[in-house]
């Protein structure tokens, strides 16, 4: 639990390369403990001060300090940042300051705990403020962003009203059976126990959404060997980062690289040459090669049309015919098969292009920012997506009891109230309602220093 007699501070900001240091001090006290550093007094909350940051005779830094005055702060309590010239010994010197005048360095996210104890925010909340800094796209970005400002939070809020009207029911029917209320029947249990089920199946499908997000959008590049694939990648990320030479099977193992496309984060698989192979090595490489092929949403799948047809190549196109794709026809300054390549992928839509002259990368580009287009990859009819498997545990233990209640028939009224009241306790659970210390520490730990 926290000691909110403490002063709590922390660096907000990287000390490293970041021009602007912010350091942020909370409790009961700290405007006058800062007060104490400054040339000048703070007169009022939420003003935006210039002062002078000294210490004995020598003046540190000259820096911004806004008072916020509690409850009407991040924390919920009197906090104060101050806004120093960046760089790690600036930064520094400031923050160990403000420690020797009394402050205490803040735990991981004790500011954002604060927060929380203090009525600022609900868990869900607190958690989505985490996911948010450590966003890797800007969908789970806007996606958080929902989630601070109580969409879940309301979802959940509205599913546990559900389950108190049936426990209220119950209720009612057991302790007044004198009264003539109504019993509770099977019918009624069922209709709305299968609608919270069926709610809370949508919200659990939906982290699907997060884990594809967050993992990174899988692209395979995969053709027969010497086709173009790394020669394509480089050109993708405008760098060279796979090796490139005339020797077919250089490519041996998956080379794996990463891009933002659409601010979705994408990761790029240059798979090994297919071919029939003896060498133990490079029949690794293929399958391998073949476990990402399957793996991936998109497939970019190379043919060489600059060298006759093979095997392995008509066995790719059958076994991908169902995967979502851009075939590309490569070496088109060479087209000497070219022909041969059309009428073979004539039932799919494909690109001619050649690496070496740049002749209709442009094109290929274009239709690559069209197939990672995030609504591609999002039901557009999604509000939000769950993004924490701690909500998802707790949702499927709720879900299950309202199935062990639908499936066991005559159970005592008061046996189901008491089902009831942990499905309530659970989604209680997720807002942080109702919470254990140690759970919260582990949420909490995840956060950084100054948060």
């Amino acid at each position: 639990m926290i000691e909110k007699k403490d002063i709590i501070a922390a660096i907000a900001t990287s000390t490293v390369g970041s021009t602007i240091g912010i350091v942020r001090v909370s409790g009961k006290g700290c405007r006058e403990l800062v007060a104490s550093l400054l040339n000048k007094p703070i007169k009022k909350a939420r003003y935006s001060y210039l002062r002078k940051i000294i210490k004995g005779d020598k003046i540190l830094d000259e820096v911004l300090v806004i008072f916020f005055q509690g409850p009407k702060s991040y924390t919920g309590e009197d906090m104060i940042e101050i806004h120093c010239h960046g760089g790690y010994v600036n930064t520094r010197r400031i923050y160990e300051n403000i420690l020797e005048k009394g402050a205490r360095s803040a735990h991981r996210g004790e500011f954002t705990k604060r927060a929380f104890f203090n009525g600022k925010l609900d868990l869900i909340q607190a958690e989505s403020i985490n996911n948010l800094i450590n966003s890797n796209n800007s969908i789970l970005a806007d996606n958080s962003v929902k989630m601070m400002n109580g969409i879940f939070s309301r979802r959940i809020e509205e599913l546990r009203d559900k389950i108190i009207e049936i426990i209220a029911y119950l209720e009612a029917f057991i302790d007044f059976p004198e009264d003539d209320v109504e019993e509770v029947s099977e019918a009624f249990l069922d209709e709305r126990l299968n609608k919270i089920i069926s709610d809370i199946k949508v919200l659990i499908r939906s982290f699907d959404i997060y884990k594809r997000l967050s993992d990174g959008i899988k692209v395979a590049i995969a053709g027969k060997t010497n086709v173009g694939k790394s020669s394509l990648l480089n050109a993708i990320l405008k760098e060279e980062k796979a090796i490139v030479t005339n020797i077919p099977g250089t490519t041996r193992d998956i080379l794996e690289h990463q891009l933002y496309i659409n601010g979705l984060n994408v990761i790029f698989f240059d798979t090994a040459g297919l071919r029939d192979s003896e060498d133990t090595v490079e029949k690794i490489g293929i399958k391998r090669a073949m476990n990402k092929i399957e793996q991936s949403e998109l497939l970019i799948l190379m043919f060489d049309i600059s060298s006759s047809i093979t095997e392995e190549e008509k066995e790719l196109l059958e076994k991908t015919k169902n995967k979502n794709k851009i075939v590309v026809l490569n070496k088109c300054d060479q087209e000497k098969y070219l022909k041969d390549y059309q009428k073979l992928v004539k039932d799919v839509d494909h690109l001619t292009l050649s690496l070496k002259t740049s002749d209709g990368f442009d094109a290929f580009e274009k239709r690559l920012h069209e197939e990672l287009e995030p609504s591609n990859f999002i039901d557009s009819n999604v509000e939000f997506f769950i993004d924490n498997p701690r909500y998802i545990q707790s949702l499927k233990n709720v879900c299950d009891i309202c199935i062990k209640i639908i499936d066991k028939k005559d159970i005592p009224p008061e046996f189901i109230a008491e089902d009831l009241k942990e499905t309530r306790k659970g989604l209680s659970e997720i807002i942080g309602e109702v919470y254990k210390d140690d759970i919260l520490d582990k949420i909490f730990s995840t956060f950084c220093i100054g948060k």
